[in-house]
């Protein structure tokens, strides 16, 4: 299937099982997405309130801070680092899986496992997602730890001594530091489409965590070009989309509170409140259809991919076969009878 093929079929896919839609967009929300969507509406605190809030602790591991004060910031990033892995992790692990599978059986693969048949099957699923997704997410944060402290520099550079006065802040930073923001673009592209080619392949075959995640790798390696569109093209759109629905969010919200502020309110006000909660209730319908057609583009893409490998059932769920044997989907399930279709 071409990759224009591909596109065409993932969003006749989510069309077709539009409740894909509020669930991509709990794994987006859950994944981060919640801070994008809320951040337009959120007045930030100013720099003299964080200074206030931060300040104390900093200045003490500046100054030589005892082992033991910097040891409490480590433990607490690490404990709140391990509930978010187990609860919100696992919450959006299990939308991501369920909308796999409702488009995996949109498209007709049918060697999907059935969760009826094996009620572990779910648990098991869930597992294995968020282990993929901690897994995939590492190499973004080795490149993440080496460009920090670049980034956090050229700051303080620009701050201090300014290259120029002419270009904002932003601007001047970004071309101090190219090469390492570049990396951290390439290695967040390679994380997050490993580890939804490897979610998927653990969802529609059954495959487990180190299969997956090698079948990921090698998807990136001999289709570098597909990968390249199936992560850009829908993460394009889903940015665009996210950008107008917060660009709408914040001047609705900025009228509103305009309104609301001004006097005693009045029936033009709470109209007003109504058409922001209905333009911003708009955005995340719009946000949750680019989610699934995004998610539906890497099932669609995975599912072609897996049909040229082949996986079996012939083993014990997961197995690769080493033998270089093209097939389709369909024909991964073996030749015995299938009872959940009625045959003998």
């Amino acid at each position: 299937m071409t990759l224009g093929a591909t596109m065409v079929a993932s969003l006749l896919a989510t069309m077709a099982r539009p409740v894909t839609c509020p669930l991509a967009l709990t794994a987006f929300l859950l994944r981060g997405g919640l801070v994008v969507v809320v951040a337009p509406i959120v007045v930030l605190p100013s720099a003299v309130g964080l200074a206030n809030v931060l300040g104390p602790a900093v200045t003490r591991i500046a100054l030589g801070g005892t082992i033991q004060a910097i040891a409490q910031i480590v433990v607490g990033a690490i404990v709140f680092g391990l509930i978010w892995l187990v609860s919100l992790g696992s919450l959006a692990a299990a939308a991501e899986a369920e909308t796999v599978r409702l488009v995996g059986l949109e498209e007709g693969l049918i060697s999907i496992p059935d969760p009826t048949l094996d009620p572990r099957l779910p648990g098991r699923l869930v597992r294995r997602i968020v282990v993929i997704r901690s897994l995939a997410t590492l190499p973004l944060v080795l490149v993440l730890a080496w460009a920090v402290p670049s980034l956090i520099a050229a700051t303080y550079r620009e701050l201090t001594i300014p290259s120029s006065l002419d270009g904002p802040l932003v601007e001047r930073v970004i071309s101090g530091v190219p090469l390492a923001l570049m990396a951290v673009a390439i290695a967040w592209m390679l994380s997050q489409s490993v580890a939804a080619a490897a979610v998927r392949a653990t969802v529609l075959v059954g495959s487990d965590v180190r299969d997956s995640i090698r079948f990921a790798v090698r998807l990136v390696i001999r289709r570098p070009g597909a990968v390249v569109v199936a992560f850009a093209l829908p993460s394009a759109v889903l940015g665009l989309v996210v950008l107008l629905a917060g660009l709408a969010g914040a001047a609705g919200w900025s009228a509103v509170r305009a309104a609301l502020t001004g006097g005693t309110p009045n029936f033009s006000d709470a109209l007003g409140v109504l058409g922001f909660v209905a333009l911003w209730l708009a955005g995340l319908g719009l946000i949750s259809v680019v989610a699934a057609w995004r998610g539906a583009v890497w099932t669609t893409l995975v599912a072609g991919t897996i049909g040229t490998i082949r996986a079996t059932w012939d083993g014990r769920p997961g197995d690769w076969p080493r033998a270089r044997v093209s097939g389709t989907l369909a024909s991964l399930r073996p030749g015995e009878a299938d009872p959940r279709r009625g045959e003998p």
